[in-house]
């Protein structure tokens, strides 16, 4: 896979939150890295008027809800909890993508996260794989 400009300046955006998310949860940074440009179409947070970011995380995290927050690391600190809650047998896969999405599809929310998890984990796996540190 190339990564395209747009693409890295999200990877460069977001992997620091995605290593403190992925430390606290034992999950690869690129693998959430990779499930987040998923989520988002690779547009990530969007700073709205009035000092919030806004992130829309799908299904995965709330319902389709768009949820704001003050800073990316309130965003990250609600990420690790909902994972935490919803998805515990994500938590701890590292970098097996496949552990990982198993986990997701298995989590308290999975019945509405993906129609085609074997398409979704491939996608997944490509974009972890260019989106970590050569």
């Amino acid at each position: 896979m190339t990564i395209t400009a747009k693409q890295q300046h999200f990877i460069n955006v977001w992997m620091p939150q995605a290593m403190v998310a992925g430390a606290a949860l034992s999950i690869a940074p690129p693998v959430l890295i990779a499930q987040w440009a998923l989520e988002t179409g690779w547009q990530g947070p969007r700073w709205q008027p009035g000092g919030e970011w806004q992130y829309n995380m799908g299904n995965l995290t709330f319902g389709g809800v768009i949820a704001h927050y003050a800073t990316p690391a309130d965003f990250t600190k609600e990420f690790v909890q909902i994972m935490r809650s919803n998805f515990p047998a994500a938590c701890g896969t590292g970098a097996n993508v496949h552990a990982f999405v198993h986990g997701l599809l298995h989590g308290r929310l999975g019945k509405y996260f993906t129609a085609d998890p074997v398409a979704y984990e491939e996608a997944v796996t490509e974009i972890a794989h260019s989106a970590a540190p050569a």
